[in-house]
């Protein structure tokens, strides 16, 4: 007798059919296994991509933060020394 599956085809019919059941279920199980762990991986890469994608946005917006803020402060110096200059105009007319 030969084992290849294709020739194993003709004797399918006399398969006990508790075993075929199990041999279809196991199968799928195997097929849906593999599915899971296909999305699963696929969905952990895509992760991977969202997160490096919004740490270079954050990094980003931290950076122009730092921009805004070095600006208010050099904004603040100036506006201290018009409020001096201001200051000593109006002493400087009362006397």
């Amino acid at each position: 007798m030969d084992r290849r599956p294709a020739a194993m085809l003709p004797y399918l019919h006399r398969m006990d059919p508790n075993l075929a059941v199990f041999v279809a279920a196991a199968t799928l199980f195997v097929a849906l296994a593999t599915l899971l762990l296909g999305l699963f991986v696929w969905l952990r890469a895509d992760m991977r991509r969202i997160e490096s994608r919004t740490d270079r946005r954050f990094d980003r917006l931290e950076a122009r933060l730092a921009a805004v803020e070095h600006g208010q402060a050099k904004l603040e110096g100036l506006l201290e020394g018009l409020r001096e200059a201001i200051a000593g105009r109006v002493r400087q007319a009362a006397e």
